[in-house]
């Protein structure tokens, strides 16, 4: 799950991966922050994430870009 906090409440954000834009839009919450599940939908991977380094792009209107990695052990 990626966590985000500090953004501007009400914006709509998208989260990438993989090359892939989510089709999953969230809107952030009034306190400034939200929630994903990564490829709970499958949007990114068929199936589970593949082993190896993954890196999740967060982007809002305006070009506003965070960005964590993660790891997944096989």
């Amino acid at each position: 799950v990626v966590y985000g906090r500090g953004w501007s409440p009400g914006t709509t954000v998208t989260v990438s991966m993989a090359g892939r834009t989510s089709p999953y839009p969230m809107t952030v919450d009034r306190a400034g922050a939200f929630h994903y599940v990564v490829n709970q939908g499958n949007e990114f991977f068929p199936g589970r994430l593949p082993t190896g380094t993954h890196t999740v792009v967060v982007t809002a209107p305006g070009g506003l870009t965070e960005e964590i990695s993660f790891r997944v052990d096989g």
